[in-house]
């Protein structure tokens, strides 16, 4: 029950998006009939915002490219943990469009602005789907299956892996631009969950090594130091040790699914052990006490923050929930 408890509660403070006040309606977050009525509420005021359309997206102005993608496998979960499947129709036709129709793809070939992170937050949406439809399962009006777009886009991004500070991901595609040096963190993670998670369905071991290899990666490079919980946002292979420091909470968050997912993948203890410096020092520097203990972007203190950073948050409010659940034998309060 702890995790649906966690993942109604995340999808509550997800969509809903009020402050935090006197006024605020009350709710018994260990009351399961009370917060799955809310969750319902939540979601149906939040999918009133879609309108259907040909990119398979929320409107662009008002809600970044990637997020849509984060709310179509919020869809998931809800459907899993509430039994509320009326949006899934919306859900996978939006995918469909989203991954270019009858091509089934999220890459672009035709443009070089193309960033991996991008191709691999749509692509947790159809693993999703294989996940709660199941393996065979496949798109609306096709014969392409879930899964096979899933491991297209895995392998796609995986290209773009070479030896330059001893290995690494890219995290924009285009070598020739500037941005073409960078290997960010958040790419890394997205690609090692993304992993672990298709290892449960198809069983293929080389998928759960490419996994690894990337953990094992991003230890050895200094962007995760499971010494003290610091993770850094990513590196250039200009200059591998010029690291770029500034945190930013999904880094955190999306870090925290991996080691889940791989302990999920693995059954190796080893995985949740090393994931709680980093549940430790995210808490302490996105929900300290001393700042409310509430998720909040550094940049939120001074109001810098951009629309697209202040979004950032889902990430860390949902992965610590799937963390606590997976670690059956020594349960982690995370007070998110």
């Amino acid at each position: 029950m702890r995790y649906l408890h966690g993942i109604m509660t995340i999808s509550l403070i997800l969509t809903v998006g009020t402050s935090v006040s006197e006024n605020a309606p009350s709710l018994d977050v260990k009351d399961i009939p009370q917060l799955k009525q809310a969750v319902q509420a939540a979601m149906r005021n939040l999918m009133s915002y879609f309108t259907p359309n040909d990119r398979g997206t929320f409107n662009e102005t008002e809600t970044p490219w990637h997020e849509s993608g984060m709310i179509w496998s919020l869809n998931f979960d809800y459907a899993r943990w509430t039994g509320d499947t009326q949006y899934l129709n919306i859900v996978t036709q939006a995918l469909f469009n989203q991954s270019n129709g009858i091509k089934h793809d999220f890459l672009d070939t035709s443009t070089k602005q193309q960033w991996n992170d991008a191709m691999l937050w749509p692509n947790g949406v159809p693993l999703a789907a294989a996940e709660f439809y199941g393996r065979d399962s496949r798109m609306p009006n096709s014969d392409e299956t879930w899964m096979n777009l899933v491991q297209k886009t895995f392998e796609e991004v995986g290209s773009q892996r070479d030896d330059k500070c001893g290995g690494g991901i890219y995290w924009y595609r285009d070598r020739e631009d500037k941005k073409g040096s960078y290997k960010a963190l958040i790419t890394h993670s997205q690609f090692i969950q993304q992993g672990a998670r298709s290892y449960i369905i198809t069983h293929d071991t080389n998928t759960l090594d490419q996994a690894k290899s990337i953990l094992e990666w991003v230890i050895s490079s200094g962007l995760a130091n499971p010494d003290t919980g610091l993770l850094l946002d990513g590196t250039s292979t200009t200059d591998c040790k010029d690291f770029t420091t500034f945190q930013w909470s999904y880094n955190y968050g999306q870090w925290l699914g991996s080691l889940a997912s791989m302990h999920k993948a693995s059954q190796d203890q080893r995985y949740l052990d090393m994931a709680i410096p980093f549940l430790n020092y995210s808490q302490n520097t996105f929900a300290a006490t001393n700042t409310s203990g509430i998720v909040a972007e550094i940049c939120e203190a001074d109001d810098s923050c951009n629309r697209d950073q202040k979004g950032l948050k889902k990430s860390i409010r949902s992965k610590p929930c799937i963390l606590t659940f997976r670690d059956q034998q020594q349960y982690h309060e995370a007070s998110y």
